[in-house]
């Protein structure tokens, strides 16, 4: 038209802190914690400045997923130490209560002389059996006996007062230091990404670790021995948290996180005096957030319908259903949230967005017999 129109936009339902410019129609939300998961379906309306003035509009669902809550601490932290030639070292730890639970441990020691490995790492809850943890990484410092290693448990029972036991293979010359955290949020299923160690052969008074091949989302787990007497001093790089720090004779151990950013973390350390050093650390994956829906599937008598009960489907997916009559009998009908689909023998729900029902209903058959 000339003189050219303006426009002028607006939204209609639009959910709670949901704008749209009404001059350039850029539309913008930041949907809140409490929003999801959940549809929301509202109305972009457009219209000119002619006269009459003249409008469109369009209606918009827009899907909104729970916020992915990451890895995070849970419950308490502990630690022991395990005095000069010691074998073992027992610490008093209770573990998390959140959902997706794991439990690292982590150990540093100095052998001396005479290298010592680790015989076991368990946890024995309070009115229970011991429980193995498995290794996840060790690193060695290179020419000397000095150890930083992690072990883990998968999903430990909640809340649960216990004790862990390191066993070594022999006396540890030099002390050891035994740290355990929870955490909760885990991708249980594929809980870690590829472990790294640093040992370096020459004493200084720094050493660091990087990690590569990360998504952004994992929590960086590391377990850190660095030599020296009891007022060693330890200063951890940026945007770490430190755990615990202890010391037995000439060993002293650590433990921190990191969040990872990125495609890489990089986590480094300032001591006081010259050392040793021997650097574990982990990536943790956190839990896979997907949202998912029930499909509730009945079949009346004589007949089948296949999966039945409640089923659940994640969002988006797809999912079908066999209706099955028995011998003699036929599908009478299907109601897919209560409304009729035809006698059909299979369904499927595309693109799931919502819970739904199918209910089948089956016959006897029939026969007419023409007597002449």
């Amino acid at each position: 038209d000339l003189p050219a129109n303006t426009f002028t936009y607006s939204l209609t339902n639009a959910p709670s802190g949901a704008v749209i410019d009404s001059v350039s129609g850029a539309f913008s939300w930041t949907p809140t914690e409490a929003q999801g998961p959940d549809d929301y379906t509202f109305i972009v309306k457009v219209c000119d400045s002619g006269s009459p003035s003249l409008c469109d509009q369009e209606e918009i669902t827009v899907h909104v997923t729970s916020a992915v809550p990451g890895v995070v601490l849970d419950g308490v932290v502990s630690t022991g130490t395990g005095a000069a030639n010691a074998t073992s070292v027992s610490v008093s730890h209770t573990t998390g209560s959140g959902t997706d639970r794991l439990m690292l441990v982590g150990i540093s020691w100095n052998c001396g002389n005479t290298d010592r490995t680790i015989s076991s790492v368990t946890f024995t809850p309070s009115s229970g059996s011991a429980v193995a943890l498995t290794e996840i990484h060790t690193a060695k410092t290179q020419g000397q006996y000095c150890y930083s290693a992690i072990y883990s448990l998968l999903n430990p029972p909640a809340n649960t007062a216990g004790t862990i036991t390191v066993s070594f293979s022999g006396a540890v010359e030099y002390g050891s230091v035994v740290g355990a955290v929870n955490f909760a949020g885990v991708n249980l299923a594929n809980p870690f990404g590829t472990a790294v160690g640093e040992g370096p052969s020459e004493k200084s008074t720094s050493s660091s670790v990087t990690l590569t091949g990360l998504g952004g989302t994992e929590l960086v787990f590391a377990n850190i021995f660095v030599g020296g007497g009891s007022t060693q001093t330890l200063t951890n790089g940026s945007g770490q948290s430190e755990l615990w720090k202890a010391n037995s004779s000439s060993a002293n151990g650590a433990g921190n996180t990191k969040q990872a950013a990125g495609s890489s973390a990089s986590l480094n350390w300032t001591a006081g005096t010259t050392a040793y050093w021997a650097i574990a650390a982990v990536p943790i994956n956190p839990a896979v957030n997907s949202t998912t829906y029930t499909i509730t599937a009945t079949a009346g008598e004589h007949g089948s319908i296949t999966p039945s009960g409640s089923v659940s489907v994640e969002y988006g997916a797809d999912q079908t259903f066999a209706i099955n009559a028995a011998t003699g009998y036929h599908v009478a009908a299907v109601l897919v949230d209560g409304e009729p689909v035809g006698a059909v023998n299979t369904y499927t729900f595309e693109d799931v967005a919502a819970n739904h029902t199918i209910a089948a209903s089956f016959a006897i058959n029939t026969y007419t017999i023409a007597a002449s």
